[in-house]
């Protein structure tokens, strides 16, 4: 989804559709349940084998293009093309890669191009959360991603100096609001 935020509105161009699961079989009754409500409603969804790989996958996306392109005062544009912020996405993105090994999560570098082949296929006008957040001046989800990357790093004792630097770019930025 490519949602751009401007006030109270939501604008779209591709919804996307929602990735449910379970990480539990005791739980697939209410997944059952979940699935069938979005089917009834015609809202698109998948039901994911394995969710928590998905979930992982999703974050590794959001660590890279958030955060990137707030720092960068980017659109998806300045990610689609080679170059600096396609290279800096790509870094903080490989930086996922062996914390969800640790975490027990088989994340690849071929989850890594599947998730820039989504990326590439997003409206080139349009911007992450993070970025309309720093337009906004609001408070951004920094520590949902390379705060949180920064933390299981040191626990495993993994380096992360790309997360570190995006870190400690937007906290730069929002100390200006």
């Amino acid at each position: 989804m490519d949602a751009l935020r401007i006030g109270n509105d939501v604008k779209s161009v591709h919804i996307g559709e929602l990735r449910i699961g379970i990480d539990a079989p005791e739980k697939q009754d209410r997944l059952d349940a979940v699935a069938a409500f979005f089917e009834e409603t015609a809202l698109p969804h998948v039901v994911e084998a394995d969710i928590l790989h998905r979930m992982w996958a999703k974050f590794m996306l959001n660590v890279g293009v958030n955060q990137v392109l707030m720092v960068k005062e980017g659109t998806f544009r300045d990610i689609h093309k080679e170059g600096p912020n396609r290279e800096l996405m790509i870094a903080a993105m490989r930086e996922v890669l062996p914390i969800a090994q640790k975490e027990g999560v088989n994340l690849t570098e071929t989850d890594l191009e599947n998730d820039l082949a989504i990326i590439d296929r997003l409206t080139p006008r349009g911007m992450p959360s993070m970025r309309q957040d720093g337009i906004a001046k609001r408070p951004s989800e920094v520590e949902l991603f390379s705060g949180t990357i920064l933390k299981k790093a040191k626990k495993y004792g993994l380096p992360a100096p790309t997360n570190q630097y995006l870190y400690d770019q937007v906290q730069a930025i929002e100390a200006t609001y």
